[in-house]
């Protein structure tokens, strides 16, 4: 199967969409080492930061053979474009690539190696933002421009990405930043269905509704930044069970990390700061395990609902106040409190309900212990809740 692809010189007086420009700026596909469906590198002009190499992906674009993607030109994923089962896409670091549109959206059924590095981060963005790669769709009025901002990027410009059932577990984001993506039906810049890659040390910002949304997946996230999303920043939905660690999550309009179903998000040392709701919301339907997190001007810290039933620890992270939503610990489950963890009530309908035999077990010194008093193991003091109930 031979691909044809358009290949145009990107500039202030072109427009990578004009319809007309595409169809006569077509090119057939040269064979290129290591770039079997991709034609021969066009020279990036050095002396303009608003003019590059491009290369336009039509809509229905489908990667069958292993292919490389490199920084000497710009890739415009002018709808959905698809790496094949068993195909693998190496992006190399530098490596731009925007998308035009709410129907633009990388799809990955085979392997995605997108490792950038420190210095040269691979880019995903919105065809209206000039900060990377120039005036790309040639209007003058982007992210860079001093004059109308009507065309500036925004949250939902295109799609972004989506990790399918059939993706390699091998598929890596390293040292990507990924903006203005979201829009369509995945909602999310990042979506990663029964999929389960490799994220680190990547940036996730303005995002339409979420950063990343998890389907029945168990991703490892690890040192990103996710921010100023819509809604939350990580979405956790079905059976998902992601490593979430050492990732810094702020000013997310909802939540830092919004998690339903029968999910069991493993979050443990992140800082959370200036998310509108919670720093994490948790629909608990199993062991819940969170450590060494910080918590900054977020307005309740975690929130805790639904049933625990298997054994789970509440670790004292710095600045970690816990807020319960209606928790119950099921019976045959324990729930262990660390000492000088602060629990807090949502409202007057906030209830601990501990059925049956199981144990509530909390270690730490009453508030009112006076010099001498035992100051060991003791009941603590859970003046702050609703309801306690014991079944």
């Amino acid at each position: 199967m031979i691909l044809s692809f358009t290949v145009i010189l990107c500039s202030t007086a072109k427009t990578v969409v004009d319809a007309a420009a595409t169809t006569s700026a077509i090119a057939s596909v040269s064979s290129v080492r290591n770039e079997p469906i991709i034609p021969s590198v066009m020279e990036k002009p050095a002396a303009s930061a608003s003019t590059a190499s491009c290369l336009i992906l039509p809509d229905q674009t489908t990667i069958h053979a292993d292919t490389v993607w490199s920084s000497e030109r710009v890739y415009v994923l002018d709808g959905k474009v698809t790496i094949a089962k068993g195909s693998t896409l190496t992006i190399r670091p530098g490596t731009i690539i925007k998308g035009v549109d709410q129907g633009s959206r990388l799809i990955i059924n085979g392997t995605l190696l997108a490792r950038g590095s420190e210095q040269a981060p691979i880019i995903f963005t919105s065809l209206r933002d000039d900060r990377w790669g120039g005036d790309t769709n040639g209007d003058s009025s982007g992210s860079s421009a001093s004059g109308s901002k009507s065309s500036s990027p925004a949250s939902g410009d295109w799609d972004g990405l989506f990790f399918s059932a059939s993706s390699a577990s091998a598929s890596l984001l390293d040292h990507c930043l990924i903006s203005y993506g979201g829009s369509g039906s995945q909602m999310s810049a990042i979506f990663c269905n029964q999929a389960s890659p490799t994220i680190t040390h990547c940036t996730i910002s303005h995002s339409r509704a979420c950063g990343l949304r998890l389907q029945d997946a168990s991703p490892t996230i690890s040192h990103c930044t996710i921010s100023h999303s819509s809604s939350a920043g990580i979405l956790c939905e079905g059976a998902s069970c992601p490593t979430i660690k050492r990732c810094t999550i702020h000013h997310n309009r909802t939540y830092g990390i919004y998690s339903l179903g029968t999910s069991t998000p493993v979050i443990t040392e992140n800082t959370f700061s200036d998310n509108g709701l919670f720093a994490a919301f948790l629909s608990c339907t199993g062991k819940v395990f969170i450590s060494d997190n910080t918590i900054r001007d977020c307005g309740g810290g975690i929130c805790l609902a639904g049933v625990i039933t298997a054994d789970t620890h509440l670790n004292n992270s710095p600045d970690c106040p816990y807020m319960l939503n209606g928790l119950t610990v099921a019976e045959g489950a324990t729930l262990s409190i660390e000492p000088g963890i602060i629990i807090k009530g949502k409202n007057q309908c906030t209830w601990l309900i501990v059925n049956g035999t199981t144990p509530l077990i909390s270690e730490g010194s009453l508030s009112s212990a006076a010099a001498g008093e035992d100051k060991g193991r003791a009941s603590k003091e859970l003046d702050s809740l609703p309801k306690l109930r014991l079944r």
